[in-house]
């Protein structure tokens, strides 16, 4: 009786371990996709553990430099991720222009997400007269993240 006790303990911390493992190992690879994508012009963003919390809140993105946002869930295992621009929070002086390309005007933009990670498309061109006109000031695009079917606000900067 005291062996199969032990054995149960032993399976147990085995389990225990295993899954602390690999979280820890999903979590790292995350990371290293982030860190990739950064190395590309992506700007990650990460979200959670609850949908109010995003690191950085204000991402700054460049449109001379192609910017583009990644966004990710800071665990990923079994978290799904919803992007979406309201065409109502499109800031007026973007003349009811989406922030990506792909978009219509005056309309929501949703972003597309796969596998529990996103990736924005390339700055909308028609925002490029604006951005050139006015290099300080950068247009704020306020987003709905959502983060397992709760949502809440963040932003974007698009700087020249």
């Amino acid at each position: 009786m005291g062996n199969s006790s032990s054995r149960a303990v032993s399976i147990l911390v085995s389990l225990i371990i295993g899954l602390a493992a690999g979280l820890w190992i999903g979590h790292t690879i995350g990371l290293r996709k982030a860190k990739t994508a950064a190395l590309f012009g992506a700007h990650p963003v990460y979200i959670g553990p609850t949908e109010k919390i995003v690191n950085p809140p204000d991402q700054p993105i460049s449109y001379r430099d192609n910017g583009v946002v990644y966004w990710k869930p800071w665990l990923a295992a079994g978290n799904t991720v919803a992007i979406t621009f309201r065409a109502a929070d499109f800031p007026p002086e973007a003349n009811h222009e989406p922030p990506f390309i792909g978009g219509t005007p005056n309309t929501d933009q949703t972003i597309q997400c796969a596998g529990g990670s996103c990736f924005s498309y390339a700055i909308n061109p028609n925002l490029e007269k604006y951005l050139r006109e006015n290099p300080t000031k950068g247009l704020y695009y306020k987003y709905w993240q959502t983060l397992n079917n709760k949502t809440a606000d963040a932003r974007i900067i698009i700087n020249w």
